[in-house]
């Protein structure tokens, strides 16, 4: 299993040229702790969006090959001192609006507005201050007063 380490978006608040970890280069504290499955398909009875359930007398490991009996959304993952997967959740604010704007590419999770703020603690202010552009303002404003996304 590897370990997300997910970035926050460094107070950006409009999208900058370059690269994503030269972007962004602060893991977030409060982002929610998860991990990918790395696993021999025919090892596992089921697979799910980010683990699955391996077969009778096998186990998914960790980095330091210790058996992760519940691997899924838990702050008791293994380290991320071997392998890990950069994770860019939010970016900046800007790019955060446009995701929201796409939708999701999963039928039955719709992302929040308010999610960009627990992995963006110090950038609470972006709620009720930030107006990017045209194509944001009318968006930032209708999330505000909850009525797109609450």
């Amino acid at each position: 299993m590897a370990v997300w380490v997910t970035y926050d978006a460094d107070g950006q608040i409009k999208k900058r040229e370059g690269l994503l970890r030269e972007r962004f280069t602060r893991a977030s504290k409060k982002a929610l702790v998860a991990g990918k499955t790395v696993v021999q398909a025919m090892l596992m009875d089921d697979m799910y969006i980010h683990n699955g359930k391996a077969k009778e007398s096998f186990y998914v490991v960790d980095e330091n090959k210790n058996a992760i009996n519940n691997y899924a959304l838990t702050p008791d993952l293994p380290t991320d001192e071997l392998i890990c997967v950069d994770h860019y959740y939010t970016k900046s604010y800007e790019e955060w609006m446009a995701k929201l704007l796409r939708g999701s590419g999963h039928a039955k999770y719709q992302r929040k507005y308010e999610e960009f703020f627990l992995v963006n603690t110090d950038m609470k202010y972006c709620k009720e201050n930030i107006k990017l552009t045209q194509k944001y303002e009318r968006f930032a404003d209708d999330c505000n007063q909850g009525e797109i996304y609450d």
